[in-house]
């Protein structure tokens, strides 16, 4: 049950993975796979224990570490990368 569950996250998932740059709305999300927004924030928390946008914050902190780590960029270019984007829930 959980599995399948987690199953069809999976492409909300993905596409917080590859898009998390990116501003993105929970009805963005929950049409992705057919659900309503409340129902994907349930099934997020049944499943990762976390809601999608605490997913896409920490996905944003892994990136941030990461870039910080090749010393490219200043902390102020990767806020704007990866922070400033804005982020709405509806």
């Amino acid at each position: 049950q959980d599995g399948q569950k987690l199953n069809q996250l999976q492409p909300v998932i993905d596409y917080i993975d590859k898009n998390f740059r990116k501003e993105l709305t929970l009805v963005e999300l929950a049409d992705l796979i057919d659900l309503s927004p409340q129902y994907l924030c349930r099934l997020f928390k049944e499943c990762l224990s976390l809601r999608p946008f605490e997913y896409l914050a920490r996905k944003r902190i892994q990136q941030a570490k990461l870039l910080l780590l090749e010393d490219k960029l200043n902390i102020n270019e990767i806020a704007a990368q990866l922070f400033l984007c804005g982020v709405q829930k509806a």
